[in-house]
């Protein structure tokens, strides 16, 4: 019997090995498959250009069977946990957006198209409905919760056969003396070795059969010692972290919002800066070029007791690009002729201008400004007298940050060495030829062409009317123009009269043969507007 139970004994631990190393043989996972099992496993790649991600089973809380037993012995306990806990690294995703996820009671599966796929057989038997799932972005882990189902009660072992009852009077079977004089008292006596056997062998069949313990120990309950977690309560945990980082999040992206906001309304001030400066630079340079370049015209100048006025001698000059600035101390005014000559005028008048009293006319042989007088009165010059003038240059260039002025010999600009006053090649070599030389270079350019006027004779006159000068216009009809005694220009509207196209060819041709005296004749053509006193 001892030989028979050694080997039944070897037998069961070969059974033993032989199902760990088919456990451990399934337990290995198939390259071309997303199958796996066991408490974790390493990411690996599939044929298709999947990959099976890396995963972790947790094991949460204990059964206690006691709690699940409504009969037999209620001092074991299980090792089966009360949750699973699976943590798959979904590296490849920023969020689960895309992830399927399907639970049943043995297997968890993941499918994400294209990245991810994952067929886990669970340890345990869940409930797949009970069972939550998130994903953590900061970790890219896919926490999945699942509830364990409890283990099936145990069956309740065999009842024993009870043992034969203990007869409350021992018998004790005579001795051969008392059997042999027993004898002749009847045959009865002659059955009982019979009884005794069976006796014997009945208390053999019970030794056989050992007694069954019954506990009377009670139950300990140890879940004192287990940490029970309320799944209500952590869920809320769950939720309030979630919704802290949510205003985190919500908080930092508006802060994000406001600061690329005041960057860009800070980098649209700085380009709107250097695009004001930046022109204003370039209107200076403009400005200065243009007074270099631009010739003062010819004029005259009259003046009553509250006005001044002045006879600009250029013929066709472009309305549009008249400018014409007048400030209590500082008259300014440029403007092109039809050949697109430039011309300025600017100086400091005598006395104060009223800006809102001055206003000018263009026509088509010359052009008028009124200038109004800030306060009543003659003045004894049109100009201001002029301050002593800036020092000469020396240098081949001198900085300025600003134009103060033409120099002789130099032109204002921005070139190799900065902004401010150059030598002009040009006019030095113009004046090589001695002290003539710079004549020469001032004489080179040509002085504007007056249009031909009368000259007002105010002196002969002696503060009366000069002669009526007419002549037909461009449309035949007369202009006439007088001086007045307060030296005042003024057109005699009424006498303006169409003269007859044969007279004034005829006018035209005698004026072309005869010379001086006809052509100093030639009309002033004003505006159609009247130049009246202001006063």
């Amino acid at each position: 019997a001892a030989g028979a139970g050694g080997a039944s004994g070897g037998s069961d631990a070969a059974a033993k090995r032989a199902a760990r190393r088919k456990a451990r043989e399934e337990a290995k996972p198939d390259p071309t498959s997303a199958k796996a099992s066991g408490s974790s496993g390493a990411a690996r790649a599939l044929p298709d250009g999947t990959e099976v991600p890396a995963f972790t089973v947790v094991h949460r809380g204990k059964f206690e069977l006691g709690d699940h037993m409504t009969g037999g012995p209620a001092g074991n306990t299980s090792t089966r946990p009360k949750e699973l806990v699976v943590k798959i690294t979904l590296s490849q995703l920023k969020s689960a957006k895309k992830v399927e996820l399907d639970v049943t009671e043995r297997a968890l599966t993941i499918a994400c198209a294209g990245k991810y796929a994952l067929d886990l057989t669970l340890p345990y038997p869940v409930y797949d409905e009970r069972g939550s799932a998130r994903f953590d972005k900061p970790t890219r882990v896919l926490h999945v919760t699942l509830p364990v189902r409890p283990p099936p009660e145990p069956e309740a072992p065999p009842a024993s056969p009870a043992p034969a009852p203990t007869p409350a009077v021992e018998e004790v079977p005579p001795t051969p003396t008392e059997a042999a004089a027993g004898a002749g008292e009847g045959a009865a006596p002659a059955a009982e070795p019979e009884s005794k056997k069976e006796a014997e062998g009945e208390a053999e069949a019970a030794a056989a059969v050992p007694p069954v313990r019954t506990s009377t120990k009670k139950a300990v309950n140890h879940s004192r010692w287990v940490a029970k977690e309320d799944a209500a309560k952590r869920d809320a945990e769950d939720e309030a972290r979630r919704e802290r980082l949510r205003v985190a999040a919500a908080k930092a992206r508006e802060e994000a919002e406001v600061a690329a906001a005041e960057m860009k309304a800070r980098a649209a001030e700085q380009a709107r800066a250097a695009a004001e400066v930046k022109e204003k630079a370039r209107a200076a340079l403009e400005a200065a070029k243009a007074a270099m370049n631009a010739t003062e015209p010819e004029f005259e100048w009259r003046q009553k007791a509250k006005s001044v006025t002045l006879l600009i001698k250029v013929a066709g000059v472009v309305a549009d690009s008249v400018k014409f600035e007048a400030a209590a101390k500082q008259v300014t005014l440029s403007f092109k002729d039809g050949e697109d000559k430039a011309y300025r005028l600017a100086f400091a008048p005598a006395g104060d201008v009223d800006p809102a009293a001055c206003h000018h006319d263009v026509a088509s042989r010359n052009m008028v400004v009124v200038l109004g007088k800030a306060t009543a009165g003659k003045w004894a010059e049109l100009k201001a007298p002029e301050a002593a003038g800036p020092a000469p240059l020396t240098g081949d260039f001198v900085a300025a940050p600003a134009f103060d002025g033409a120099h002789a010999g130099y032109y204002f600009g921005t070139g190799a060495q900065g902004l401010g006053y150059y030598r002009d090649a040009k006019q030095q070599g113009g004046g090589a030829g001695g002290a003539g030389g710079g004549k020469k270079a001032a004489a080179a350019v040509p002085a504007p062409k007056p249009a031909a006027a009368p000259a007002p004779p105010a002196a002969a006159t002696g503060g009366k009317k000069t002669k009526k000068a007419a002549a037909a216009g461009d449309d035949g009809a007369e202009a006439v123009l007088e001086l007045g005694a307060d030296g005042a220009f003024d057109i005699d509207a009424p006498k303006v009269k169409k003269a007859p196209k044969a007279k004034a060819k005829k006018a035209a041709k005698a004026g072309g043969g005869a010379g001086g005296d006809k052509a100093t004749s030639a009309p002033v053509e004003f505006a159609n507007t009247l130049i009246h006193e202001l006063d």
